[in-house]
């Protein structure tokens, strides 16, 4: 007598009790001990899920319900990926017993000098800019010269040790951006297991005092201007009046420089904060522009450290003093002292988040007067 064939489970269908849509009553059949309910808003849905249900009961009975997509692929990749005869179940027993000892072979194998070298690659794989990238590179290589050491081996300790003997001498601010990158070394190991537990936890980041914000007085402005020419000059009006950041000058093309409209473009590809921005070009400022040959699609200042080298000889034979930031920290001191409005000084910085790092770090002390003068450097 033939055998009758194994009739088909489907889920049941129905129509939702306010009319809004369909249900999809799976049952307990994918989920045992619970019942599982889909919905959808038409019944040419609702179709569809129904025999999405009963093609993977049919493909993998109950684990169809107890597994996600994702799961099941981990599930046949590493079933691949066993010798022959060895089955998933032997491979997750073993794992079981000895994954302890194989963990801190893997922390023993990765040294710091390695660990590194990933933290780097993963800030060029998320797009840091390339000067975070090397400031963060040679920060800790200086810190970390030991490279062969385990990554796994440092104890808090160890770390403070060389922060006290880095940092001797050095800023405040200096020594908290070392402790920023240990705590970034550390953490990516942590995130990938490398470590059992992070030692720069316990790390203290120095408390930087907040110090009035240097910058170039009037006179001094007008004769570094006077004393260089070129492209070193055009470099120094774009920082000193537009309050452009030296690494976005660096990547700055003419093409976002619109004299007309006395607009500069900061885009995100340029924009340190990655969001564009509009600066406005200074009625002293393109008057000096005018004195430039634009070329669309060019850089605006391609041999960029050779105009700051430039810029530091001057700065020497004329006896002046360069702060940390100087052109932009003048610029900001001056556009408020013109015009007493935070806001608006702030937004052509570029600081999108709030007026505290203007406060804390680009307001220096000048007068009215002071400002009035340096507004009117002509060339």
């Amino acid at each position: 007598m033939p055998t009758k064939p194994k009739e088909r489970w489907e889920p049941t269908i129905r129509e939702r009790a306010d009319g809004r849509g369909w249900l999809i009553d799976m049952g307990q059949k994918l989920t045992p001990g619970r019942r599982k309910m889909l919905s959808s808003k038409t019944f040419e849905g609702a179709k569809a899920k129904q025999r999405d249900a009963a093609d993977k009961y049919e493909r993998l009975g109950v684990l169809a319900g107890m597994l996600k997509p994702k799961e099941a692929i981990w599930a046949v990749n590493a079933m691949q990926a066993l010798p022959e005869g060895v089955t998933l179940q032997q491979a997750v027993e073993f794992y079981v017993e000895h994954h302890e000892e194989a963990l801190a072979g893997v922390s023993e194998a990765i040294t710091v000098g390695f660990a590194i070298d990933e933290v780097v690659k993963n800030m060029g794989r998320t797009e840091k800019r390339d000067r975070t990238i090397q400031s963060a590179r040679s920060t800790l290589k200086m810190l970390f010269q030991d490279i062969s050491t385990p990554v796994g081996s440092y104890a808090t300790t160890d770390l403070q040790a060389r922060l006290d003997q880095h940092g001797a001498g050095k800023s405040a601010q200096t020594r908290k951006n070392y402790v920023t990158y240990i705590k970034q070394l550390f953490g990516y190991c942590m995130k990938l297991d490398w470590i059992d537990s992070d030692p720069s936890l316990a790390l203290d980041k120095p408390v930087v005092e907040q110090k009035l914000p240097e910058f170039m007085t009037v006179d001094g402005v007008g004769s570094l201007l006077r004393s260089v020419d070129g492209e070193p000059r055009l470099q120094l009006l774009l920082g000193f009046f537009a309050g452009i950041r030296p690494e976005e000058i660096k990547r700055l093309k003419w093409k976002a420089i619109d004299v007309e409209q006395q607009t500069i473009t900061i885009g995100a590809e340029v924009a340190k904060t990655r969001r564009i921005r509009h600066v406005t070009i200074a009625d002293n400022l393109a008057a000096w522009l005018g004195h430039y040959q634009a070329f669309a699609d060019e850089l605006v200042c391609p041999y960029f450290d050779t105009n700051n080298e430039i810029r530091r000889r001057a700065v020497t034979e004329l006896g002046l003093y360069w702060p940390a930031d100087c052109a932009r920290h003048t610029f900001a001191t001056m556009h408020f002292a013109a015009y007493k409005d935070a806001a608006e000084t702030a937004a052509e910085l570029g600081h999108s988040n709030g007026l505290d790092v203007f406060y804390n770090h680009y307001r220096g002390l000048a007068t009215k007067p002071d400002a009035d003068l340096y507004w009117g450097i002509m060339p």
